[in-house]
């Protein structure tokens, strides 16, 4: 399946590949405090749901189900795109 695929109405998750600034710990940094120091940017790979589909830029806005953060993708750093179901 393909971003051009899903349907509008729907949700939608993915898994997907983009480059975010890595903390020594290997996880993903939100807020660095003063003082605090990170590996640098990396490629980080997540799984998502996709919120905006651009279908001009081949863009997606992906919201992060572990820790929230949104992401704006291009289409060829998604995949295994399926419907989601959100539970409490």
């Amino acid at each position: 399946m393909t971003p051009n695929d899903i349907t509008a109405g729907e949700l939608w998750a993915c898994k997907y590949r983009t480059v975010r600034m890595i903390a020594h710990d290997n996880r993903p940094v939100k807020n660095l405090k003063i003082g605090e120091a990170a590996r640098g940017p990396q490629t980080w790979e997540s799984v998502g749901v996709i919120t905006t589909r651009d279908r001009e830029s081949q863009r997606l806005e992906i919201t992060d189900i572990y820790d929230h953060t949104t992401h704006i993708v291009n289409y060829e750093d998604v995949w295994d795109i399926d419907r989601a179901v959100m539970e409490e």
